[in-house]
This record gives structure tokens, sequence and C-alpha cells, in this order.
């Protein structure tokens, strides 16, 4: 990775394509079309909004895209312990979602899985992102490191 990939990968570039990410999820939750049968789809759009929102909030703070993607990668466990090394305020909801559904792995949202299982709430991942989303908007759209 290069400084081009730097500068072409801002902290409000990743934000805005978090809140894409966030906007469509939201609207599928309040609109849901009747032939969606699973939530796994709209799970995996918040959970990449969250992914984003921390990358976001990490850019801001000088980390560059290629340690994103080599350090962390679409670890939200070590996303969220290096945002609180930077500054970034442990949100309860975000944190105990990240803490407790990480093992799970967000990619699994991506795969049909038969039987039963555990899933957070759509609730609970909706305000956990418009939370994170809040509390970086500034940070990034101040663009200090």
């Amino acid at each position: 990775m290069s400084s081009i990939d730097d500068e072409r990968t801002t902290a409000i570039g990743l934000f805005n394509f978090a809140e894409s990410y966030r906007i469509c999820a939201d609207s599928l939750t309040n609109s849901r079309p009747s032939g969606l049968r699973f939530e796994q789809p709209i799970q995996f759009l918040y959970w990449h909004a969250l992914e984003l929102f921390l990358k976001a909030f990490l850019r801001a703070k000088g980390v560059g895209i290629a340690e994103l993607k080599s350090r962390y990668g679409h670890n939200l466990k070590k996303l969220q312990a290096e945002a609180i090394n930077r500054g970034f305020i442990k949100l309860e909801l975000a944190a105990w979602l990240i803490e407790n559904w990480q093992p799970m792995d967000i990619f699994e949202t991506r795969y049909i899985r038969t039987g039963a299982a555990q899933i957070p709430h759509l609730e609970d991942l909706a305000l956990a992102v418009v939370e994170l989303k809040r509390t970086i908007e500034p940070i990034v759209m101040r663009g200090q490191p």
C-alpha cells in the first residue's frame, strides 16, 4: 500500500461509506420487502457500517490504510481496542455487541447456516451503529489526528 491509498481512502470517505451501509440497513429494517425471509443481510449491513465507522475514526487519528488492512482487517475487537487506545470513548452497547457477537464472525451473516442460533437483535445493532456514528462524526469531520 502506498501513500496514494491513504490519500484516496480518507476518514470522511470511510465515514460516508459506513453511513451508506447504515442507511440501507435502516431502510430494509423499516420497510422490509415481502420476500425477505432472513435478517442476516440486514445484520451484515449494520456490522459492516460499524466496522467502517471504527476505521473512519482510526483514519482520522492517522492510522494508514495498509495498517488497517494488515493489522486489524475485519476484526471488530481489534479495531475497537485500537480506537480506545487512541482516545475513543468505549460505548456500552457497541462494546457489548462486539465482545459478545464478534466470535460469530460477521461474515457468517453472508452464508446460510441451518439450525438454532442466537443472533443480536436488529434494534440493538441499529442503536449501536447510530451511537457510534454520532460519537465519531465530530472527530472525523474535524479531521484532527
